[in-house]
């Protein structure tokens, strides 16, 4: 639902993909440092979601959270177990790999690309950041989702390299599966 459309337009807006979508040779010093900047990333927004956790929040409000925390984290449970190797592996691809390249194509290959031209790559990787973290529709994490997407835009701006940003992603989403 993501990846088709995205390299459709990239298509009809340029009459190729690869180029614009800024495919490139991934450098292992800059792979180093952007995989050492996720796990980084991920330990200071883990400290925020328990901080979060911490602040006492309105009954009536909580009314309203508690329903979506719950369902958010049933579908979770439903989704992420597993009962043999190869169910392992189908979910690894199914929630770290395909959302890795498409989410990576669409928010940073597409939109982010479009707006550097208009708009430049620190902004272009807010606004860009901002769509990621609200088109996953969770009230619960959009701060975090909307600090991953700025960060993974930053990434992907100044190496002009979406696989970089890809394996952002991948290494975000991965843990979450094993």
């Amino acid at each position: 639902f993501l990846l088709l459309p995205a390299l459709l337009l990239t298509h009809l807006r340029y009459g190729k993909i690869l180029e614009p979508l800024r495919f490139r040779r991934i450098d292992p010093l800059q792979l180093l440092v952007v995989l050492a900047g996720v796990l980084a990333l991920q330990q200071v927004l883990q400290g925020y979601m328990l901080m979060q956790e911490a602040i006492p929040v309105p009954a009536a409000l909580e009314r309203i959270l508690m329903p979506i925390k719950q369902m958010m984290e049933a579908m979770l449970r439903i989704l992420l177990t597993v009962n043999s190797f190869g169910e392992f592996l189908l979910v690894l691809v199914m929630v770290a790999v395909v959302p890795a390249v498409s989410e990576e194509i669409l928010f940073r290959g597409l939109v982010q690309g479009d707006l550097e031209r208009w708009i430049g790559g620190w902004k272009s990787a807010r606004v860009a950041g901002g769509v990621f973290g609200r088109y996953h529709l969770n009230p619960l994490i959009l701060d975090p989702l909307l600090w991953i997407g700025l960060a993974f835009g930053l990434i992907a701006s100044p190496s002009r390299n979406i696989l970089l940003a890809v394996s952002a992603t991948l290494l975000n989403n991965a843990p979450a599966v094993v």
